[in-house]
This record gives C-alpha cells, sequence and structure tokens, in this order.
C-alpha cells in the first residue's frame, strides 16, 4: 500500500511505482514479503541546494556527503559504464539484484522463459526504422522497468544499432561470484 496525500494505492506482487524526480517521500515495507528499493539520482548530491523549507533551512544542502558503503545499500553508482569486478550479483529475498551496462541487444537476454526484469538506469531504448512510425520512438528511458520476456519480445520494433543502456537486473535464478 501506498499513500500519497490526496489518495491510497494498492499494489499486487509485481506491480512498482515510480516517483518523479525531487519528489521527497518516505518508503516502508509494512509486510515481510514486500521489498522497498530507493535509488536515488543523482549519485553525487552534494551540489544540490534547497532554497527554503518548512523545517526554516534557507540555502543549505540538500544531503549531507555521501557516507561510505553500509548494510542497507546494495551498491554505490559511482560511473555508470563502470563494469563491476568481484561480486556482480546481491541476493535479496531470492533474487539476483546486480548492475549492468548492455551496449547490444543480442546476447544480452537468454530467451529462458526467466522472470527477470530490468530497472533503466541511463540510456534509451528507441524504435527502429522499420517500425510504422515517422520518426523512432522512445520504447524505455531511466526509471522504466521492464519484464525481460518483454524486452525480448519487442525486439522487432526496437533500434539494435542504438541500444545502450544501464541498469538494474533482477534475476530469479543468480549465482554469486567472488
Amino acid at each position: 500500500m501506498v499513500e500519497f496525500l490526496s489518495s491510497t494505492r494498492k499494489l499486487g506482487a509485481g506491480e512498482f511505482i515510480n516517483f518523479r524526480p525531487g519528489l521527497f517521500h518516505k518508503t516502508t515495507a509494512l509486510q515481510n514479503q514486500t521489498v522497498v528499493l530507493e535509488i536515488e539520482s543523482p549519485d553525487c548530491k552534494q551540489d544540490l541546494v534547497r532554497l527554503e523549507d518548512s523545517a526554516g533551512r534557507v540555502s543549505s544542502r540538500i544531503e549531507a556527503p555521501l557516507p561510505k558503503l553500509n548494510q542497507n545499500q546494495l551498491f554505490m553508482i559511482d560511473n555508470f559504464r563502470a563494469v563491476f569486478d568481484g561480486v556482480t550479483s546481491v541476493p535479496i529475498c531470492g533474487l539476483g539484484v546486480s548492475l549492468r551496462y548492455f551496449g547490444h541487444l543480442e546476447g544480452c537476454f537468454k530467451e529462458d522463459g526467466s522472470l527477470a526484469f530490468l530497472m533503466v538506469l541511463e540510456g534509451e531504448v528507441r524504435t527502429n526504422d522499420t517500425y510504422l512510425m515517422e520518426k523512432p520512438q522512445r520504447l524505455l528511458g531511466p526509471g522504466d522497468v521492464i519484464g525481460v520476456r518483454n524486452l525480448m519480445r519487442m525486439r522487432h520494433v526496437i533500434d539494435e544499432t542504438a541500444f545502450d543502456i544501464s541498469g538494474i537486473l533482477f534475476e530469479q535464478n543468480y549465482g554469486v561470484k567472488s
């Protein structure tokens, strides 16, 4: 259940809500079966300054300097294009969670019927020239979440020459490398 000032929305299994950029919110998992992930952007918040807020703060930094990685953080994203050595997947509630960069659609995902899904952090996926549009259209961008099976079903309309995204991949069957 997600509560807003004017309404409440109940989420079912596998559903999600994207909060618009800049929206300050509190998130709490009220049930054991619920996992709440907060993806913060930009990763460098030291240059963000609030003009004024209800607590009386004026012209002060929004965030203190980021702490070192702790048990409440999966990973800190210093560079979306970085390829991580060592641990590539973190287990959370039976899912493998990993930061990935995909320069090509071909070979990115196995068509094995897995229940993996991808949250796009950077880059875009657009339609190709053969799709019946006057110009390429945006299919996916930062903040969008898609099941891998659905992404593969859309393969025939995706511009694979411009496919270049970074994201967080959630996989049902995962291996932890160290």
